[in-house]
């Protein structure tokens, strides 16, 4: 005689850890008799990657006199808060930009800000007049789509400008948030 179980437990083997068990929790429904089936496994944490173009030019203007904390350029701002190439909810893992900057300048700091989440810039790691590379990571929970400043600061008492300014940004973003989608 048949017994009506409301859903059936399976366990699946795992075979990263041997510390956890996982279960497949199968409905039954209204189904009566035979019930055929397929069922499939994936990793619903996946990466991904964009790189993003800063529209219009940075400019500084340079300090009579070295200080020895530089001159901040004006401010450029990228909404990427509606971009459709970023899955929803994407968590940025890493940072970097880079710029053309004239004259090109030693002692020079790209500077982004998560401005939809954050009041405090980030300085990059390198003085580079080229590049950027920044201390931000999955554990700043920052979202990429949002809104991101650049500015640099340069260590000069000549003005310069940076234009091509891109940020390239890394994420991570659980499929279960894309409707099993990825990106």
């Amino acid at each position: 005689m048949d017994t009506v179980i409301p859903f059936m437990a399976v366990a699946c083997d795992n075979l990263t850890s041997s510390s956890q068990t996982y279960y497949i929790h199968v409905n039954r429904g209204t189904c009566e008799g035979t019930m055929y089936f397929s069922l499939s496994m994936n990793e619903r944490i996946k990466t991904g990657r964009g790189v993003f173009s800063f529209s219009g030019t940075a400019s500084n203007p340079g300090k009579s006199s070295i200080s020895l904390s530089g001159v901040d350029s004006s401010v450029l701002t990228l909404n990427l808060a509606n971009n459709t190439t970023i899955p929803p909810e994407a968590i940025v893992t890493s940072v970097n930009t880079s710029g053309t900057q004239s004259p090109s300048q030693g002692n020079v700091h790209h500077m982004v800000l998560p401005a939809t989440e954050s009041s405090t810039w980030y300085t990059s790691t390198v003085a580079s007049a080229s590049s950027g590379h920044y201390n931000i990571d999955v554990s700043d929970g920052f979202q990429a789509a949002q809104r991101w400043q650049f500015k640099y600061n340069a260590l000069a008492t000549a003005k310069s400008t940076m234009k091509n300014v891109k940020i390239t940004l890394e994420w991570e973003y659980d499929i279960a948030n894309t409707g099993y989608k990825s990106y």
